[in-house]
């Protein structure tokens, strides 16, 4: 996303008073915030905007506020909005857990402080920020290889290992960078939670699957040497043997087998 973009945040709640004070307190220039009430018309929104977290302001013993967590989980276009439940501090850790089973990631209790709110609400957005970086290098990555492929039998060997190299080193780079942030920011979160939080062992995995993604961007960027065994419906390069060959006599022969 560009700098000008705003992120969506969708405010849920019941009373118009709490929604305008949580709105106040988050008015931000980067920020698109967007007020709804519980139900379905929060869901219609979050089918329409792509946003990158929901507050959702729960009155007890009004329980639509959960049951509004539990449609945005349920839908496959929405199930991986972070959802932050905002309660009455003298709610009991029987509702925290119904909470927490709905598919809220987070809690807050009332009265808000202020710090706190803001301090979350920022961790999100900057794992939303590098959400959007790495798909768009993701993106560029794709578009460079069908520019590969494309001009496979245009270029010369030599010519083609060239572009090939230089290109997958750069977009390699570019992806080091939103992998690290989402790094950081998991473990920031994962400090903020209690381990039986299941929220807990969610991050932890997601910090598993980015540490794996890092690797492969690491080897990547570092071949030494490929080895392909033939399967019926082709090769596979792997990319984890150490070789006693340049990456340019290795990529060359992987060009040259491939265009062949």
């Amino acid at each position: 996303m560009t700098d000008t973009e705003k992120m969506n945040v969708l405010l849920v709640g019941n009373g118009d008073e709490n929604l305008l004070a949580l709105e106040e307190l988050l008015k931000s220039p980067e920020l698109n915030l967007i007020k709804s009430i519980p139900g379905n018309a929060a869901l219609t929104l979050t089918l329409e905007h792509d946003f990158a977290l929901v507050l959702l302001d729960v009155q007890i013993p009004d329980m639509p506020g959960l049951a509004t967590a539990e449609l945005i989980r349920s839908r496959a276009e929405t199930k991986h909005i972070p959802i932050i439940v905002i309660a009455a501090f003298n709610q009991d850790q029987k509702f925290v857990f119904k909470g927490y089973e709905a598919g809220a990631v987070d809690y807050l209790f009332k009265p808000l402080e202020p710090f706190i709110l803001k301090h979350k609400v920022k961790i999100f957005l900057e794992l939303y920020k590098q959400k959007k970086a790495l798909e768009k290098a993701n993106k560029q990555l794709y578009q460079a290889n069908l520019e590969i492929q494309k001009q496979q039998n245009e270029a010369p060997d030599e010519e083609r290992l060239k572009k090939f190299m230089q290109k997958t080193g750069v977009l390699c780079h570019e992806l080091n960078q939103p992998l690290q942030s989402i790094s950081g920011y998991s473990d920031l979160l994962i400090m903020d939670l209690d381990q039986d939080n299941p929220v807990y062992e969610r991050m932890h995995k997601i910090r598993l699957q980015v540490d794996k993604m890092a690797q492969i961007s690491k080897k990547l960027m570092n071949i030494t040497r490929y080895e392909t065994q033939g399967y019926p419906e082709g090769k596979i390069i792997d990319i984890d043997k150490a070789s006693q060959h340049s990456p340019e006599d290795a990529l060359s022969k992987l060009i040259s087998k491939t265009g062949s």
